[in-house]
This record gives C-alpha cells, structure tokens and sequence, in this order.
C-alpha cells in the first residue's frame, strides 16, 4: 500500500472486521473509480490532488 489514502483505507476495512480479500476488493473497487475519473477527465494520477490525500495532510 504506497498510497496513504489507500492503505488507510485497507487498515479501516480490516478494522471493521473485513477479511484480507474482501479489504483488498474494497481498495481495488476505490483504484478503479480513480482510473474511471483519470480516463474519462483525460488527466494522469495526482496523488496530491487526490482528495482523500488532502483530506489527511489537513488532519
């Protein structure tokens, strides 16, 4: 998990008691609506620009 956003995100499913593959299906399923936004906006990955990630540099 190199992405902050997508390992909090990993971390908070197990958390709530999800299971490694079903954890790991909820971060692909977030990958993919990333890819979607990347691919249909004509626009690469920002990883700073991403929203979740200026959401945890604010706290």
């Amino acid at each position: 998990m190199q992405s902050p956003w997508a390992a909090a995100l990993f971390a908070n499913a197990r958390a709530r008691g999800k299971r490694n593959p079903h954890a790991t299906r909820i971060v692909a399923r977030a990958w993919l609506r990333v890819i979607w936004a990347c691919w249909h906006n004509a626009t690469a990955y920002d990883p700073d620009n991403h929203p979740t990630t200026r959401r945890l540099k604010a706290s």
